[in-house]
């Protein structure tokens, strides 16, 4: 045991209450909701796509440092602007709008793995 009478760095850790009915830690499956999803391509970077979706035609109007932004960088880079950064598309990748309208990227294995059409 350490000086303090702890176990390791951390020492003995409290069980977590529940929390807004969940208890931690505990096992958890992903609740069945549909997103809208789009997957980028060569003609999306080339910027000759043309079958964009309506959400994402408006995320590439937005300023870029607006939550939700789609917008270009240095070398034909694509971002997409989010509240923990700027993260970076890319071919191959699925541009995703969650359920509370965020827009985020997805590797295609993660996408594959996570959802199926609804």
């Amino acid at each position: 045991m350490g000086q303090h009478g702890h176990r390791g760095a951390l020492g003995a850790l409290p069980t977590s209450p529940k929390v807004d009915g969940y208890e931690s830690p505990g096992a958890f499956r992903k609740k069945p909701v549909v997103v809208q999803a789009y997957r980028w391509s060569e003609d999306c970077q080339n910027r000759v796509a043309t079958d964009w979706p309506p959400w994402l035609k408006a995320a590439a109007n937005l300023r870029p440092e607006e939550e939700g932004a789609l917008f270009g960088g240095e070398g034909g880079r694509v971002f997409i602007h989010t509240f923990e950064g700027d993260h970076e598309v890319r071919v191959g990748d699925w541009i995703i709008q969650g359920v509370q309208g965020e827009l985020y990227p997805c590797k295609p294995e993660i996408f594959v793995a996570t959802y199926e059409p609804a």
